[in-house]
């Protein structure tokens, strides 16, 4: 439950405290007062994506802050606050989101988990858990067959058979995208295996050694130049052995013969076997001989690996039909219980529209089989609507108008929260296209709703306002040529005045005020 709200310089508001607490609270003002950005901002302590234009004019930044009270029991939400390096006190959680432009006029956002600072994707994990949130995006929702399967499920209290089936359909998918892999590759990998034993035979045969290559280069070289080494060997030896005694000539000789040796020795570094063989591998497994040696240690894995395929291919698809064949398990039992629950959800709203003015309307929640298994399922789950007697049965989407359908999503909490309850609910003017004695419905169902969850409901109608607990007015201010709001909580005269200017734009009239006396007793 949101204990309290405050806003800072969002939109028209420049500094605004909403205390909020259980029961149900409405928030009513002035078009343009900035009603909306209520809902905004708790939209953005929520993870919603974040949207500059939303700063107040002349501000550096926005700012939201929210206290919460969790309710006994919410663990996860705890324990995910904890995770984040956030802290929840005495059973209080606070958020907070804060939102400036850059130099290019981009939206630029930090939040804050429990007075630590945190991704703004751990505020949408928490919010999940805390709030549900209707506004016309809702209602636009609630078009979609995904939405409504999901409805359909809530109502069954089919959450932990969902989630078995999504954990075997992701073991199914993932082992069948193997098995598709390894058989489109069979016939490459055949020939990888092929020429790789071809590769490790050819080296072992060889059994080349760790710098061999260097040592049969230099061989090579010096076998290169033995016939220049014989004849420096020769002419050394003659100028050695000539028959002058003089000393001179005997240097002159000596070194002659020296500088003869040297010139053939560049060529002799060491012995060579033939290197042809190597020369071989090194050209197609290098670019070294170290490389083509290393082949041996890694082939070997590569090779058994390569060997296996068809025995892992068999093993797949031993595991392909088992995933599947559990998958199709839970698929078939979660069929059962949306059919079961469909009927019981059909009756249940109906009876709901019946006391919000739609008295010969009636929910058909169809069930039909759907063309593949998915991570949902096999069904095909569709809301219908009969308007009256005798009607054709139509998609909601294409048989309601905006003031059914706000009422539809309306009767869909009211029976929802009996078996799936949510902390607090936000509706932002679900009371759209609704007058009259439905408006009044649509008051009686939201108190209703209040008793099991906390319900804020932004409103223009003074017969939703009537059943509230809690009455915020956004205020508008435009002195200084530039307009601002705040918010008050209202009560006894300054209630009754707000209620008179919802119902004939006058605070002060007379009929007004009584009928809004009116309104005010029917609590």
């Amino acid at each position: 439950m949101i204990e309290e709200l405050r806003i800072r310089d969002l939109g028209v508001i420049a500094d605004a405290t909403l205390p909020l607490g259980p029961g149900l609270t409405v928030v009513t003002g002035e078009t343009g007062a900035g009603k909306t950005m209520v809902v905004t901002a708790l939209g953005l302590l929520l993870g919603e994506r974040a949207d500059a234009g939303v700063v107040r004019a002349g501000a550096e930044q926005a700012a939201v802050e929210g206290l919460w009270r969790l309710p006994d029991g919410a663990v996860e939400v705890a324990e995910r606050v904890e995770e984040a390096g956030g802290r929840v006190e005495d059973g209080e959680l606070v958020l907070a989101r804060t939102l400036a432009r850059d130099a290019g006029g981009q939206a630029r956002s930090r939040a804050f988990v429990g007075g630590r600072g945190a991704p703004a994707g751990v505020l949408a994990e928490l919010g999940e858990r805390l709030v549900v949130v209707h506004g016309q995006s809702e209602q636009l929702r609630l078009r979609s067959r995904a939405a409504q399967r999901d409805a359909l499920d809530r109502f069954a209290e089919a959450g932990e058979l969902r989630a078995e089936l999504a954990d075997a359909f992701a073991r199914w998918t993932a082992a069948a995208a193997e098995l598709d892999g390894l058989v489109a590759a069979r016939d490459r990998r055949a020939a990888e295996a092929a020429e790789l034993r071809d590769a490790l035979d050819r080296i072992e045969a060889i059994d080349p050694q760790p710098g061999e290559d260097a040592t049969l280069a230099a061989e090579a070289e010096r076998l290169s130049h033995l016939e220049s080494l014989r004849r420096a060997a020769a002419e050394a030896h003659e100028l050695l052995s000539t028959e002058s005694d003089s000393a001179a000539d005997a240097s002159g000789l000596l070194g002659a013969a020296r500088r003869t040796i040297e010139r053939a020795a560049e060529h002799d570094a060491a012995l060579e076997p033939i290197a042809q063989a190597l020369a071989e591998l090194v050209r197609r497994h290098g670019p070294t001989l170290d490389d083509a040696i290393g082949l041996l240690a890694t082939g070997g894995a590569r090779l058994l690996d390569l060997d296996r395929t068809d025995a892992r291919i068999a093993e797949l698809e031993d595991a392909v039909g088992a995933a599947l064949e559990g998958a199709e398990s839970f698929a078939a039992r979660l069929t059962q219980l949306r059919r079961a629950a469909a009927g019981r959800l059909s009756a249940a709203v109906s009876d709901e529209l019946a006391a919000l003015a739609m008295p010969d309307a009636r929910l058909v929640v169809e069930v039909a089989p759907a063309e593949r298994l998915t991570a949902s399922g096999r069904d095909e789950v569709a809301f219908q609507l009969v308007p009256h007697p005798g009607a054709d049965a139509r998609p909601i989407g294409r048989g309601a108008s905006g003031g059914e359908l706000s009422r539809i999503m309306l009767a869909l909490e009211v029976v929802l929260a009996g078996v799936d309850p949510v902390p607090t609910f936000v509706f932002d003017e679900v009371d759209a296209g609704v007058g009259g004695a439905a408006a009044i419905e649509v008051g009686r169902r939201l108190a209703r709703l209040a008793e099991h969850a906390q319900v804020v409901v932004v409103t223009h109608l003074a017969q939703v306002a009537a059943f509230a607990t809690n009455h915020l007015r956004v205020e508008k201010d435009t002195a200084g040529g530039f307009t601002q709001s705040s918010v008050a909580r209202l009560s006894g005269d300054a209630r009754e005045r707000e209620m008179a200017r919802l119902l004939s734009g006058l605070a002060d009239s007379e009929s007004g005020l009584a009928h809004a006396r009116e309104l005010l007793a029917l609590r």
